[in-house]
């Protein structure tokens, strides 16, 4: 381990990934310099009397902190280059150390600064180095953690962010259709709970797993265009016709191999690196779908299984399992309760087009 200036940071374009605050203290800092500025300049111009010093010492302690939120923004960060770190303070102190010197993570409640620290401790239980929750890339540096197996601790009143990542479960592909059936009984469990409990609502839930393409989503569409979605391992796309959809499946296998560099023609094995799969619910009535008077559709989705590359040292993509989604189907039940009452809807002879399935392949 290395201290002092001479540890010295990265080039940006060496580096990983940077943990820094956002560049809008900037904006602030330069506020309060210029608010210490103007109150300084306007007692000079237009004092009538002595002042005492103790207002001279508030103009300077404005000034003081805005130059020192400037150099929070400017030098505090942490960059990560492989398997190495380089932790630069706000006077510009830098130091570096392993990915191997870091023994455990602790996110701590800070109620009074209205954000979270994120600690890394060494071997002999000494702070490396204090960061923020709310930093730009501070989710990153978490997900570089928890995947190169630094254990992550946290207090009980931290904010989610930690927690959104200790339920994210790595798992095995093989693993994925009995782990899918479980999660649709128990999402099967509390939507006939929710269901019988507000039968005066006439609503029905209308729910189940759909697979997709995490490039090819459109976050402004609610239903995904065809493209995005996965065919299914009998080499057919769901929602249309069996024979289109072998054809298109087919083609999507190639590109999807050409892309890859594989042999053209040759089905590709296991998810794609960019799979998503997704519990949605819809809202029905009558047998209809229902839309707000906006022309919205009421669905919620779910993100319960998906794929992404690791930090670790392979880079390899794996699969992982979103434990977190029970508390976000929950929380959604008990909220879509409320906002049905009370609202007129519109109802809709829409066909969805694809099939919701049970369990995943």
């Amino acid at each position: 381990m290395f201290f002092g200036k001479k540890a010295g940071l990265p080039d940006e374009e060496e580096r990983d990934f940077t943990v820094r605050q956002h560049k809008i203290g900037y904006g602030i800092g330069i506020w309060m310099i210029g608010a210490g500025i103007f109150i300084l300049i306007l007692e000079i111009l237009y004092h009538v009397s002595a002042i005492p010093l103790w207002v001279y010492g508030i103009i300077m302690a404005i000034f003081g902190l805005g130059i020192w939120v400037c150099m929070e923004v400017k030098n505090r960060q942490l960059a990560v280059k492989e398997n190495r770190l380089y932790y630069s303070s706000t006077l510009g102190r830098a130091r570096q150390f392993a990915l191997e010197d870091i023994a455990s993570v602790k996110a701590v409640s800070n109620p009074s600064g209205g954000r979270d620290d994120l600690r890394l401790y060494d071997k002999k239980g000494r702070i490396l180095c204090r960061l923020e929750t709310s930093m730009q890339n501070a989710d990153v540096m978490l997900w570089y953690l928890y995947d190169n197996g630094v254990p992550l601790e946290m207090e009980k009143n931290t904010k989610r962010e930690l927690t959104d990542i200790i339920f994210q479960e790595p798992i095995e592909e093989e693993k994925l259709p009995g782990l899918s059936r479980e999660v649709y009984g128990q999402a099967w469990d509390m939507i006939e709970k929710w269901m019988e409990k507000n039968k005066k609502l006439g609503a029905e839930l209308f729910f189940g797993f759909a697979e997709y393409y995490g490039s090819r989503i459109d976050p402004e569409m609610q239903i995904q265009p065809e493209e995005s979605r996965i065919c299914d391992v009998a080499g057919n796309r769901q929602g249309i016709g069996q024979n289109e959809g072998k054809k298109q499946c087919a083609v999507q296998n190639r590109e999807k191999d050409t892309e890859q560099g594989v042999e053209e023609g040759l089905m590709e094995s296991g998810k794609p690196e960019d799979y998503i799969c997704v519990l949605e619910v819809f809202v029905k009535k009558d047998g209809y779908f229902i839309r707000d008077r906006k022309k919205t559709l009421l669905l919620m989705d779910f993100q319960v299984f998906y794929k992404r590359k690791t930090w670790a040292a392979t880079g390899e993509a794996r699969l992982y399992y979103n434990e977190n989604w029970k508390k976000e189907v929950k929380d959604m039940l008990a909220s879509l309760a409320k906002y049905l009452q009370g609202h007129k809807f519109i109802m809709d002879e829409m066909e969805l087009g694809y099939d919701l399935k049970k369990e995943v392949a």
